[in-house]
């Protein structure tokens, strides 16, 4: 079995803000680190998952989100 490391996309497009360099290029700094998965919020990839992340090795660890019942 084949260990996965996951990082959460909102990391990854913090990382692209806060360097200047594009969320493709983050992720293959990523991907040279050892990371191989991403999770996301829900409201992040409701509409698709992003093209960015369809053209790079990444696979998609978990989807997550914040309910309110109240």
């Amino acid at each position: 079995m084949k260990n996965t490391l996951s990082i959460f996309y909102s990391h990854i497009t913090d990382a692209a803000e806060q360097s200047g360099k594009s969320v493709s290029e983050i992720l293959e700094e990523a991907e040279k680190l050892g990371i191989s998965a991403l999770d996301f919020d829900y409201r992040q990839i409701k509409n698709g998952v992003p093209d960015c992340v369809k053209n790079s090795s990444m696979k998609v660890n978990s989807i997550y989100a914040f309910l309110d019942f109240t």
